[in-house]
C-alpha cells in the first residue's frame, strides 16, 4: 500500500480503505480486535491473500480476533472457534470442523451449505453433498438411499455439482458433489439414478431456535 501513501481517502478504492483501516487498528496493539466484514470489499484473489495475512498477524501478535462475517468459507478458514447465530441467539458453537461436519440444527446445516436436508422416518437428517454416491443401479449393500431424476450438472473446476429431483412428493432438490474424474461420466438429464450414503455420514437435526417454543428454547 506504500505506493498510495500520497492519496486522499476518497481517492482509494473500498478494498484499499479497508486494508488501511485494518492497519490503523493493528498499530494500536489492541488486546482484542473486532473485525466486522473486513474482507467484504476485496476481490476473491486479494481476499484469500488477506485471510492468510490475518492468520499470520493473529498468531504473531497474540491477539484475540472477533471476526464477524456472512462468508462461511472465510469463517472456517480463520476461526479457532466458530459461532453461528440465528435471530440474535447462538445456534451452535465449536471448531469449524465440528460445526461443518456435525450441524446440530436445520438452520446451521442450511447456513453452512454443502448439506442436503432429508426427511426420513427418524426425522430431519443432514448428509453432506460430497458424501453421497450416485449409481444407475441400486446399491448392493443396505445403505440408506432414494431414487431421483437428474436435472442439472454444474461444472466447478475440480468438481461438479449434480442436482437431483427426488421421486418423493414435496422433497427438496438434492445436490451431489463429484470429483472431476467421476463428474466426466455421461450423465443423462432426466434419467433416474439411485442416490445413497453411509449411515455414519447422516446426522439428525433438531429444530432451529426460532422454531422452538420459548420454554424449550
Amino acid at each position: 500500500m506504500s505506493q498510495y501513501a500520497q492519496r486522499f481517502p476518497a481517492e482509494l478504492s473500498g478494498g484499499q480503505q479497508q486494508r488501511i483501516a485494518l492497519a490503523r487498528a493493528l498499530i494500536m496493539q489492541p488486546r482484542v480486535l473486532l473485525l466486522d466484514e473486513p474482507l467484504s470489499a476485496l476481490d476473491p484473489f486479494l481476499r484469500i491473500q488477506m485471510r492468510a495475512e490475518l492468520r499470520h498477524w493473529q498468531k504473531e501478535l497474540g491477539l484475540t480476533f472477533i471476526h464477524v462475517t456472512h462468508s462461511q468459507e472465510e469463517a472456517m478458514a480463520l476461526a479457532d472457534t466458530m459461532v453461528v447465530m440465528n435471530h440474535g441467539r447462538i445456534e451452535q458453537s465449536g471448531s469449524p470442523q465440528d460445526v461443518f461436519n456435525r450441524p446440530v440444527s436445520e438452520f446451521v446445516a442450511r447456513f453452512m451449505g454443502g448439506h442436503n436436508i432429508l426427511k426420513t422416518a427418524q426425522g430431519l437428517m443432514a448428509v453432506r453433498s460430497d458424501k453421497m454416491t450416485v449409481s444407475s443401479t441400486p446399491p448392493s449393500t443396505s445403505q440408506p438411499g432414494l431414487q431421483a431424476d437428474l436435472i442439472d450438472v454444474e461444472f466447478q473446476g475440480s468438481y461438479s455439482l449434480l442436482a437431483f429431483a427426488p421421486k418423493t412428493d414435496g422433497a427438496e432438490t438434492i445436490s451431489v458433489m463429484l470429483p472431476e474424474q467421476l463428474a466426466n461420466a455421461p450423465w443423462q438429464s432426466g434419467q433416474t439414478y439411485h442416490l445413497h450414503w453411509a449411515e455414519a455420514d447422516s446426522h439428525a437435526l433438531k429444530q432451529s431456535i426460532h422454531q422452538r417454543s420459548p420454554i424449550a428454547a
